[in-house]
């Protein structure tokens, strides 16, 4: 057990050596973890994992859940217990409205749904949750575009800048009002786009920079920089609406369910 939290975490390794430590603490304690709360633990330390939130921490948490379950005479751990093991909160004790919720599952659905219609199977979603965690986000969807790790051209550009913006175009369909995670979006949309733009040499009127290193760009460049930007992102965003309009059905279907439960893994989808 402790030689294998050496290596670097795994998700299925953590499914394994949770089933292990349950089954042993059920033993001691006397106290049972449902199914649903098992797999709630399991969901949880996909959404909620950090850089200080290691394997480790999270095996250690389930003697936690134990004890709490214990001394509160419970037969069974409950999802209060795995809320505590996280440093989070059950959504009843934030000062937080259902309807805001609500629009954060919206805005993190609508990051699912683009990257799904436009990238099918090149996308490897893990979960998405409107828990709030660690990064002191209100949600957050895990998942990874795996043509980016080999080739970045226009075309996959405008769909990648069209996934990342998403939240933001699902909060505009909906007629919520913009909050600082669509606004952060959009910021990294151009950062992105911009850097491409310098380094492809994509644009014959820019050239090829380094984005990072030679700052040496004539005023007229940055001119068609900041164009030619602009123009990527609307291309990003026409392509994104029309993802989420001809899909809003599933888009809405899947927003409520995520209000439900709260975390959806890549079996609820």
């Amino acid at each position: 057990y402790d030689i294998v939290l050496l290596l670097e975490p795994d998700v299925e390794m953590f499914k394994s050596l949770l089933k292990f430590k349950v089954e042993e603490l059920s033993k001691i304690h006397g106290i049972k973890m449902s199914s649903n709360v098992y797999k709630y633990y399991n969901l949880m330390y996909i959404v909620q994992c950090t850089e200080n939130y290691d394997m480790s921490c999270y095996l250690d948490g389930v003697d936690y859940a134990f004890s709490v379950a214990k001394f509160k005479n419970r037969k069974s751990v409950t999802k209060e217990d795995i809320h505590d093991v996280f440093g989070t909160f059950a959504l009843d004790d934030l000062s937080i409205s259902q309807e805001a919720i609500k629009e954060v599952c919206y805005h993190e659905c609508g990051h699912y749904v683009v990257a799904k219609i436009l990238f099918g199977d090149e996308y490897d979603f893990k979960a998405m949750s409107c828990v709030p965690n660690p990064n002191n986000c209100l949600g957050i969807t895990i998942g990874q575009v795996k043509v980016l790790e080999t080739k970045l051209n226009n075309e996959i550009l405008e769909k990648y800048n069209a996934y990342t913006l998403a939240g933001l175009i699902a909060e505009e369909i909906m007629e919520i009002p913009i909050n600082s995670g669509a606004e952060s979006d959009l910021k990294e949309v151009r950062r992105i786009t911009r850097q491409w733009l310098l380094k492809s040499g994509a644009n014959s009127n820019i050239g090829n920079y380094c984005y990072y290193k030679n700052k040496n760009i004539s005023n007229k460049k940055l001119e068609v920089l900041e164009e030619e930007t602009e123009a990527i992102i609307a291309v990003s965003t026409k392509l994104c609406k029309k993802v989420l309009l001809e899909n809003r059905a599933f888009f809405e279907g899947l927003a409520n369910e995520l209000f439900v439960k709260k975390v959806l893994s890549k079996a609820d989808v």
